[in-house]
């Protein structure tokens, strides 16, 4: 073996810091279930879906549908993909009306059932006339009134709107890829293109930059920065450097906020999107189907579906948008049918994981509080779990919390798994020491 030369020393190694996600493992999963589960059912081309923390910008769960096969087709589509959002839009155009005054929350808006502009006719849905006050209007999806508020505001301001809830640049979210494109240019804004914008047609942006904008709406008119990353640490668990809350602006005053809030829980209440309600707790939400364009102009049978929703109502902790991309099972695109059911799910999962009051408060100790006096009868390794994963061996998961088996769950190697209930493993399926390979189906229950 050669010397080391005399200038040469050697260097001992060191461990790296560690990045700590603000992906909850549980919530994780539950999106990615979601995602699935209503691509197969509804034969999608692809579904994608956000969870935030309302007053952090905080991401909880991010996610699409279908994976890619290999690493050099990971598509991350909640900040890749452009869709557009049809009536999710409404809100950010009650509110752009109500912070410019030139509507308050009680005017009254008439509608016949279709309004012209130009050369071109614009209905509410089936034409069947949506007309009343702003809550109405926004419970029920009113096309006509949105057009009509839209008339109200000048060009420019209404531009300037758009560019300040964040549709001309990128959220700025601490990850790689994102995509946007430029906010068309203010010299296209024709009155058709100005009604069409109104309730969500053509105009294009990621689910991430239309979530924060509608996060905009309901948390006190701030529009937030969404964060991934909430720490890094050292190999000693030192925090090196941690992620704090950011405020890019204030778009809309707290009344304004407090207005469409009420609005969006009429939606859930007596409108639209009445089906995600969950008892005992105030629910605001919109629904949205916009079809799709193309060349040539919009394209029959293609949609996008999505559901937006958020709660406590009145006070936002948690908001959630489900996006589903050309729906196809017959006569269901619509985003009440098709993307609420999954937000409902995944709402309802939340609250039971995080034992979340009414009011919006975390009840009780957490699940990994609970699962450390359980797991102290019988101390699980998860490193042997982990191990007799891989080695194609069911380990024995008794008393393992459900984000310490989601933490080391190869899902890729086993992808026919079924999860009950949350807290400790109770129950499993096969039994430990059995051999499973991919085509196993693996049941665990947890309590």
């Amino acid at each position: 073996m050669a010397s080391m030369d005399k200038s040469e020393r050697l260097v001992e190694p060191k461990n790296g810091n560690s990045v700590i996600l603000t992906l909850d493992s549980v919530l994780q999963y539950a999106m990615d279930e979601e995602l699935k589960n209503t691509y197969n059912y509804y034969n999608a081309s692809s579904t994608m879906g956000v969870l935030i923390e309302v007053e952090t910008g905080k991401v909880l769960a991010m996610s699409s549908y279908p994976k890619a096969d290999s690493n050099t087709k990971v598509k991350n589509r909640p900040i890749t993909d452009l869709f557009e959002p049809g009536s999710i839009f409404k809100p950010v155009t009650a509110s752009i009306g109500l912070e410019t005054k030139v509507i308050s929350p009680n005017t009254q808006i008439y509608s016949s059932g279709s309004i012209r502009v130009d050369d071109r006719t614009i209905k509410d849905h089936d034409g069947v006339p949506i007309s009343g006050s702003l809550e109405t209007i926004i419970a029920k999806s009113g096309n006509v009134a949105m057009v009509k508020i839209a008339q109200m505001i000048k060009n420019k301001i209404f531009y300037n709107y758009l560019m300040n809830i964040g549709l001309e640049s990128k959220t700025g979210i601490d990850t790689y890829s994102e995509m946007t494109q430029k906010l068309f240019p203010f010299k296209s804004l024709t009155a058709v293109k100005k009604s069409n914008v109104a309730f969500g047609q053509g105009i294009a942006m990621t689910q991430m930059q239309m979530l924060m904008a509608l996060n905009t709406v309901i948390n006190n008119g701030k529009l937030m920065k969404p964060y991934l990353v909430d720490r890094i640490e050292d190999s000693d668990g030192k925090i090196i450097k941690k992620n704090q809350p950011t405020v890019i602006k204030k778009v809309f005053s707290d009344e304004v906020s407090k207005a469409n809030r009420r609005f969006m829980e009429a939606v859930v209440t007596r409108g639209t999107g009445q089906a995600a309600q969950i008892k005992g707790y105030r629910i605001g939400g919109k629904t949205g189907t916009a079809q799709k364009s193309g060349i040539g102009g919009y394209q029959k049978g293609r949609y996008f579906s999505s559901f937006f929703a958020f709660f406590p109502a009145n006070n936002p902790k948690y908001a959630i948008l489900v996006t589903i991309n050309e729906p196809k099972r017959t006569g269901n695109y619509y985003g009440a049918t098709v993307a609420l059911p999954s937000v409902k799910n995944i709402l309802s999962k939340l609250i039971e994981y995080k034992r979340i009051s009414p009011d919006g408060e975390v009840g009780g100790k957490k699940d990994d509080e609970n699962d450390e006096k359980k797991v102290a009868v019988k101390k699980v390794d998860i490193n042997v779990v982990k191990e007799q994963f891989n080695k194609g061996i069911m380990p024995d998961l008794k008393n393992l919390s459900l984000r310490e088996f989601l933490d080391v769950f190869p899902r890729e190697k086993y992808p026919n798994l079924k999860i009950n209930g949350s807290g400790a493993v109770v129950d499993q399926f096969p039994k430990a020491e059995t051999k499973i390979n991919r085509n196993t189906t693996i049941n665990v229950a947890f309590k």
